[in-house]
């Protein structure tokens, strides 16, 4: 594939990204869980949306996915 794709490729999967409503990256160098909930439509925005809730939970905080929200996680859990 040659390089002039590649912006059309990143654009594409950002705007898939911007329907996922519960997205979390476990930061392994900072020992926390990042949660990204609510994307909206932001023009400002890099690739035209955001997340509005942005959540970073230490290693003692608990979680719940929105698809199963009784289902609580210890965050200390889900880092190594």
């Amino acid at each position: 594939m040659g390089d002039e794709r590649l912006p059309q490729i990143g654009s594409a999967l950002a705007t898939q990204v911007a329907a996922v409503a519960d997205y979390w990256i476990v930061n392994l160098v900072d020992r926390v869980l990042e949660v990204y909930r609510e994307p909206i439509g932001d023009q400002a925005a890099p690739f035209g949306w955001r997340y509005r809730s942005i959540e970073v939970l230490e290693p003692s905080a608990s979680v719940a996915p929105l698809a199963v929200a009784d289902a609580r996680l210890l965050v200390a859990d889900l880092l190594p």
